[in-house]
């Protein structure tokens, strides 16, 4: 890496979140991932970038300082990976991936993605488990929003979530909730 800047940019929901910007000196473009490691020995947590743009140079003011408003903004071309990309694999994780690539601003999600490390922080998730709650009609708590930060384990818990209020069910509910399927169906 031949030089960097990191900046504060306001994210879709009004939130800071950290921004880095590296110039390689034509090497090849390194993960995510491993720039995050190789920050996270040097800064504490709380000002680990979400998100790693790559940058031919970093653009200059005629006084020789960095020129914020020129750096561009992140985007599925400029942006590094996490680690390789993977898909949903079940319609649930292309729904929770959906979700957390609107609330989040960004074009696609993985499936092996952590929430916080790409964006996320505790008021998105609270705005995740609305949005959760709307889709699939469960509550995940924000514990486990921080036990399991990936769309497939969230997909994982909103599934168990699912089976254990059916679970909880009577068979006359079972059966209302069929029916109401049915009708809307129609």
């Amino acid at each position: 890496m031949q030089a960097s800047a990191i900046i504060a940019q306001e994210d879709p929901s009004g939130a800071k979140r950290l921004l880095a910007y590296i110039v390689c000196d034509g090497r090849p473009s390194p993960r995510a991932s491993e720039l995050r490691t190789l920050v996270l020995n040097q800064l504490p947590d709380y000002m680990l970038p979400s998100t790693f743009i790559r940058v031919d140079e970093l653009p200059i003011t005629v006084h020789g300082k960095l020129d914020r408003n020129a750096l561009p903004a992140p985007d599925g071309n400029n942006t590094l990976p996490e680690d390789e990309f993977v898909a949903p694999r079940t319609p649930l994780e292309e729904r929770v991936t959906a979700i957390i690539a609107n609330l989040l601003g960004l074009d696609k999600v993985g499936v092996n993605e952590n929430f916080f490390l790409i964006g996320g922080h505790s008021l998105l998730g609270t705005q995740l488990i609305a949005r959760v709650r709307d889709a699939f009609g469960v509550d995940l708590s924000l514990r486990s929003i921080f036990d399991l930060p990936t769309p497939a384990q969230l997909a994982q818990e909103i599934e168990r979530l699912m089976i254990a209020s059916l679970d909880a069910m009577s068979a006359d509910e079972i059966q209302r909730l069929l029916h109401q399927a049915r009708a809307a169906k129609t």
